[in-house]
């Protein structure tokens, strides 16, 4: 057994008590159980609660705590296992790379980041707006000119933004 998997193990003991067999998530049907929601018992006794997603041969792929494993079916209690064999044979895509999903990370943060920039500089915009006319019902053309001109350029600023939103994509 890999030490990250028995680590894993570990840090989760005592997640709840089996039961009698798996629980069917919002897989639809007896032809595609999964998810499975349940709790395994490694042959040390150590519990986890799971979500099964699939099984192979070999193994058995499950979440616990947002994170995936591939794990190996003779490494279960001797119940969980017959349990699991029960379930039909069901391949599942890779774990994602740990550099791709901090890419896809970073990259939500760069957009969530300017979207808040967008909202901020709106608002900058309608606090303009008001001064703006507040000028103008005075006569105070200066003034007027001086907030148009800082209108523009906050929308600018919008326009970048949101350009560098699309390109991000």
């Amino acid at each position: 057994m890999s030490l990250l998997v028995m680590a894993s193990l570990v840090a989760f003991a005592g997640c709840g008590q089996n039961d009698d067999g798996p629980s069917p998530g919002n897989g639809g049907g007896t032809s595609n159980p999964y998810p499975v929601e349940r709790s395994i018992t490694n042959k040390d006794g150590i519990k986890l609660e799971v979500t099964i997603l699939g099984r192979s041969d070999s193994q058995v792929f499950f979440t616990s705590k947002g994170k995936r494993y591939d794990y190996p079916i003779e490494d279960l209690a001797l119940a969980d296992r017959l349990a699991v064999n029960k379930l039909p044979v069901k391949s599942v895509p890779p774990p994602p790379d740990p550099t791709e999903v901090r890419e896809a990370e970073r990259k939500q943060s760069y957009i969530e980041f300017r979207k808040q920039s967008i909202e901020r500089l709106k608002r900058k915009i309608s606090d303009l707006e008001t001064k703006q006319a507040q000028a103008v019902s005075s006569g105070d053309s200066a003034r007027q000119r001086y907030y148009q001109r800082e209108i523009s350029n906050v929308n600018t600023e919008i326009t970048k933004l949101e350009s560098e939103i699309l390109n991000a994509r």
